[in-house]
């Protein structure tokens, strides 16, 4: 029985390192494209469960992307928004991508807008800004 309780020990404590360096490297080595990447699936994954999301959001069929700097653009190239879309919505998502540098603070902002497809009617548009603390070494003041 010690035997048995002594590895479910090991594993969790296993467990839990690699979910810290996990997270360590996330948000401390890991490239602004992959930090990006991982803010945003937890930023949409808490809108979601905190039900904050607008009423036809699980009516998203297509996603436009408005990307605004260049940064943007290489850093974005090889992700997407981690929206589930679906075959016969009836709205489209139009998604502004943009960065700033503020004080040795880099941030991306990322404004939403829900259109209506039927009727090219915004139907709800909102912001949310991801900042990651350490500066980018390819970005100049």
């Amino acid at each position: 029985m010690r035997k048995i309780i002594g590895i479910i020990i090991l594993i969790v404590a296993l467990v839990m390192g690699s979910k810290l360096v996990f997270d360590y490297y996330s948000y401390e080595v890991a490239p602004v494209e992959l930090k990006f990447q991982a803010l945003w699936i937890k930023d949409m994954a808490l809108l979601e469960n905190e039900k904050k999301l607008p009423k036809n959001w699980n009516e998203i069929s297509e996603v436009k992307y408005n990307l605004l700097t260049e940064n943007v653009k290489k850093w974005t190239k090889d992700i997407s928004a981690p929206i589930v879309l679906k075959k016969n919505g009836t709205h489209r998502l139009e998604v502004t991508v943009t960065d700033w540098l503020e004080n040795d603070k880099h941030g991306i902002v990322v404004q939403y807008h829900l259109i209506d497809k039927t009727t090219g009617d915004l139907v709800s548009e909102f912001g949310r800004t991801f900042i990651i603390e350490n500066r980018p070494q390819n970005l100049k003041k």
